[in-house]
């Protein structure tokens, strides 16, 4: 993310509850992947690769959380900055570094625990369908292929120049329109494959119930249940749209509020399957667990 002039110089998401907002979702998904873990070993007596997955997705949840803890006073400093509240000190503009760097590790643990999130799913479905032949197989190959890059593609179009440059570089050339548009392009193209692959995940347990011999009603009503995605499909789509123009760069706390919450609703989802805006980053990592950890219960 480029550090130019931002479209508020007041913060739409107060410090206390982005705190508070991050860590309390951050304890719940805790929860249901803890569910998921002890309903796995006492039904089944062991942990499967698909779980493994999801506690990857936990520690990088809990990663970008502990992240977010030591860069949140530099985070909310740009404010003051940008009103003449703060004088650019030395330690001021180590703080700006820090979160620089902050945000560049946060973004990896972010698709990271997206991903393996994805991921997990992917095994699950593929366990479940172990036995499965001809065009059911090669189109779990395919969404596979397609998630893993876009997991590469969705970390390679982080802007680390932006990210990692010395901050001569980041104050001149990441506010110009072409990195603020390249910054808006990126965070499109995220989403859009986000949504794509969550999208052909969906149409696995879809395609797998729909030759299997079960009551109408059932099937749908599994259907629905790994389904559920859903929710973490809106939240993706809601995280872009914070990002107001082409030529603006959005609220920091606003967008990366909503980077939260796409997280723990995923996990909680996970948990089903298999056995709630800026809050929506930190959101969409905390939903992703739920989701992904209600997913399992089934």
């Amino acid at each position: 993310m480029s550090s130019g002039s931002y479209v508020s110089t007041k913060p739409r998401v107060d410090r206390r509850f982005f705190l508070a907002f991050m860590w309390g979702g951050a304890a719940i998904s805790s929860l249901f992947v803890f569910a998921r873990l002890a309903i796995r070993l006492k039904a089944f007596r062991r942990l499967y690769s698909d779980d493994g997955l999801v506690v990857l997705a936990w520690i990088s949840s809990l990663g970008a959380c502990v992240l977010w803890q030591m860069v949140v006073d530099d985070l909310y400093n740009q404010y003051k900055l940008s009103t003449g509240q703060l004088a650019l000190t030395p330690d001021v503009i180590k703080g700006e570094k820090n979160l620089l760097r902050g945000t560049l590790a946060y973004l990896i643990f972010f698709h990271t625990c997206i991903y393996s999130i994805k991921g997990s799913f992917l095994l699950f479905f593929r366990r479940l369908d172990s036995k499965a032949q001809g065009f059911r197989k090669r189109w779990w190959w395919f969404v596979a292929i397609i998630t893993l890059a876009g997991y590469l593609s969705s970390c390679g179009t982080i802007q680390w120049k932006c990210l990692l440059s010395s901050l001569d570089y980041i104050f001149t050339q990441c506010s110009k329109e072409a990195a603020i548009k390249y910054e808006h392009s990126t965070f499109s193209y995220q989403c859009a494959i986000d949504v794509i692959t969550d999208t052909l995940i969906i149409s696995i347990p879809i395609i797998m119930l729909w030759n299997v011999k079960v009551a109408l009603r059932k099937k749908v009503a599994l259907i629905a249940l790994f389904s559920l995605t859903v929710i973490v499909i809106g939240i993706s789509i809601t995280r872009v749209s914070v990002v107001p123009t082409m030529s603006a760069q959005a609220d920091v706390s606003w967008l990366y509020f909503w980077h939260n919450l796409e997280v723990p609703v995923s996990k909680c989802l996970v948990m089903t399957n298999s056995n709630l805006a800026a809050a929506m980053v930190l959101a969409k990592t905390h939903v992703a667990l739920i989701v992904s950890s209600l997913a399992s219960f089934r």
